[in-house]
């Protein structure tokens, strides 16, 4: 599991009116962001209707060569653009590859220089944090902006930012504007986060009340979000009641016990309002009690670089207790890479058909 909450709305790049909405959230191979796309693009241009009705104007360049007054003809574009607001305007992106243009959506000319900005300096996932935070702060005043495109933008941004990024945003949140949307399919993921890192004058009664209500529905549709955020209002306390409630109880369902780890996993990565040496003795509870489902903290452990859990992983490996191929390689891959030359040597020694010999 990674440190990134990737749940951001995905606008993807197709012909699309000007009134089409995002995809909905997922949480995790999210497709590109519209930003993404910006970065990627060979140019970007906002353009309008041409007077003959089936062409466009370019008014504003975003990225790459040209100059306003060029037009675009018709025939690389979906038929009849249509008329548009007198202050908006059609993104527009081309890649390096194919000379077609690409309508992203509708949004006012005014954020030019927003989009120009996206366009050199949206981050990645090698970025630093540093630029995440300045990257989040500049994009948190668009959160509710009144032009689609740019909130749907600002929204996705939020999102697949690193955790510890968001939580650099504790001083600038109003709870009170996240608490409202917390049943808001569309949008209760990123805000649900926001919301237990502003904390506030309800604190955790909202996300209780919703934690209880998907335990007994056993929903695990938002329930990462809601863990993390009731970890950052309640603190380490909470995280006996994920082990007894998620890691162990028998009834919960694969989907749940996946929402809790990575809810771990995230409170773990950013390891400031709950320990990662405390996630760490939640994922060895979880070991002890799953024992076919080891495998899922594996990578954590061998990121955060803790060995402590070696000897227990090379004896489920030599029981059989790891019934999946993948799950036996994956904990083959952390055996190798921890400094105990015995353990490794354990590893090479076993049968040649073992799954786990296939590793280099």
């Amino acid at each position: 599991m990674r440190a990134w909450i990737a749940l951001g709305v995905v606008l993807p790049l197709a012909s699309v009116p000007a009134n089409a909405s995002a995809c909905p959230i997922c949480l995790r191979g999210m497709r590109l962001t519209t930003a993404q796309h910006l970065a990627a693009a060979e140019r970007a241009v906002l353009a309008v209707a041409a007077p003959d009705g089936t062409s466009l104007d370019v008014v504003e360049i975003v990225k790459g060569p040209g100059a306003p007054g060029e037009r675009i003809g018709g025939d690389v574009l979906p038929p009849r653009p249509g008329a548009l607001p007198s202050n908006d305007a059609l993104l527009l992106l081309q890649g390096n590859v194919s000379p077609a243009w690409i309508v992203v959506g509708r949004v006012a000319r005014e954020h030019a220089g927003l989009l120009r900005r996206l366009a050199t300096d949206a981050p990645d996932e090698t970025s630093r944090e540093a630029r995440w935070r300045e990257h989040v702060a500049y994009l948190l005043p668009f959160l509710e902006d009144d032009d689609p495109m740019i909130a749907e933008i600002a929204y996705a941004e939020l999102s697949r930012a690193p955790y510890p990024a968001l939580r650099s945003l504790k001083g600038a949140l109003d709870p009170e504007k996240y608490v409202i949307a917390l049943d808001d399919p569309d949008r209760r993921t990123l805000y649900t986060l926001l919301y237990g890192i502003a904390g506030g004058q309800q604190g955790a009664g909202p996300i209780g009340q919703r934690l209880d209500a998907a335990w007994r529905a056993g929903d695990a549709s938002n329930l990462m979000a809601l863990l993390v955020a009731d970890l950052e209002l309640r603190g380490p306390s909470r995280v006996a009641w994920i082990e007894r409630t998620y890691l162990v109880e028998r009834d919960r369902t694969l989907p749940e016990i996946r929402a809790a780890l990575l809810a771990l996993s995230v409170q773990g990565s950013a390891d400031a309002a709950i320990s990662r040496e405390r996630v760490i003795r939640a994922y060895r509870v979880f070991m002890k009690h799953r024992r076919p489902m080891a495998s899922f903290v594996v990578q954590d452990l061998a990121r955060w670089r803790y060995w402590d859990a070696a000897p227990e992983f090379l004896s489920l490996l030599r029981s059989g207790a790891l019934p999946d191929p993948a799950s036996r390689l994956a904990v083959a891959a952390y055996l190798r890479q921890t400094p105990y030359a015995d353990i490794r040597a354990a590893v090479d020694a076993m049968s040649p058909s073992d799954p786990a010999r296939r590793l280099p």
